[in-house]
């Protein structure tokens, strides 16, 4: 099925071998109700490595306003975030930086990743916890969320305490980092 039979739906189909270019088509609205149905591996192994990101949509009120730049920006070369390199402890956590490009690569703004419950619907997901000393104050209110929505790929909401959820992202357990 493509995605534009995809947007003729009143709710996204099962997602089955699709990629991050995919996802970003989809609505603020269609990505959580996604997420909502989406898994959560075993162990947190599968996310070892480098991974692609993407932005997908921003969230809350308004956000339609410029969700249209918001996914022009992510979609291109010149958007900074590459996506996330991490290291898994054990089955049920490790840490991670952030893969940014600013001229050159480099692996900045540390988290913590663990299983937890979900802001969204309280139920377990994979949580990126920004809340450590070594990050500035903004980044300590961040705190990003996972679930698998076909086999390797994940996607989640961006939440910024107080404010909640402000936009929606993924993670590519298939594909390294290309640039």
């Amino acid at each position: 099925m493509d995605v534009a039979t995809t947007r003729q739906s009143s709710s996204p189909p099962p997602l089955v071998d699709r990629s991050l270019e995919d996802l970003a088509a989809y609505s603020a609205a269609e990505l959580r109700e996604l997420y909502e149905k989406a898994t959560v591996p075993k162990s947190m192994r599968v996310l070892d490595g480098a991974f692609c990101g993407r932005l997908l949509a921003p969230a809350g009120p308004g956000a339609f306003l410029f969700a249209g730049l918001v996914r022009r920006l992510a979609g291109s070369r010149y958007f900074p975030w590459l996506g996330k390199t991490i290291a898994i402890a054990d089955d049920s956590g490790g840490t991670g930086k952030n893969s940014l490009s600013l001229g050159l690569r480099m692996d900045k703004v540390p988290f913590v990743i663990r299983f937890d419950d979900s802001v969204v619907d309280g139920k377990r997901c994979i949580v990126l916890d920004y809340d450590l000393e070594e990050n500035p104050g903004v980044v300590r209110r961040i705190g990003d969320e996972l679930r698998e929505v076909c086999p390797g790929l994940f996607m989640g909401p961006f939440i910024l305490r107080p404010f909640g959820i402000i936009g929606w992202w993924a993670l590519d357990a298939r594909r390294g980092i290309a640039r």
